[in-house]
């Protein structure tokens, strides 16, 4: 007995490209739709954090004492004092701080005039005396 050959599909016809091209042009598309989605969770994601997903936050963060070297065994008060505008500006005030340096970062930071920076250098001495 004789076997026939098996028949099998001829892909060279042009039914069999269009169906190869319809599913190149499926592949696509879903890898198209795949990314577009990838991208909107991202997006909302960042919209969710903020859009800081990998920044460093713009605001102070709080530091311990222990981190900053300043030891609250050597803290000697707080410095409060109120300005023009009516805002209550403080410091706090170590043993081994030099005055004239805090007189100035305060001045600097509540936009004091030299005269003024200069009387709370002396203030900040007198305080620092009364207490050692």
């Amino acid at each position: 007995m004789m076997s026939m050959p098996k028949q099998r599909l001829d892909f060279r016809h042009g039914f069999m490209k269009q169906i190869v091209k319809n599913q190149i042009d499926r592949d696509n598309y879903d890898k198209e739709v795949k990314m577009a989605k990838e991208c909107e969770k991202s997006k909302t994601k960042r919209e969710r954090h903020g859009g800081q997903s990998n920044r460093k936050p713009e605001i102070m963060t709080y530091v311990p004492p222990s981190k900053q070297g300043k030891d609250p065994k050597n803290e000697l008060f707080i410095l409060e004092f109120e300005d023009q505008d009516g805002e209550i500006h403080s410091a706090m005030v170590y043993k081994n701080d030099n005055p004239e340096e805090v007189a100035k970062k305060i001045g600097y930071d509540s936009n004091l005039t030299p005269p003024y920076i200069t009387a709370l250098s002396e203030r900040i001495t007198e305080e620092i005396n009364k207490r050692l």
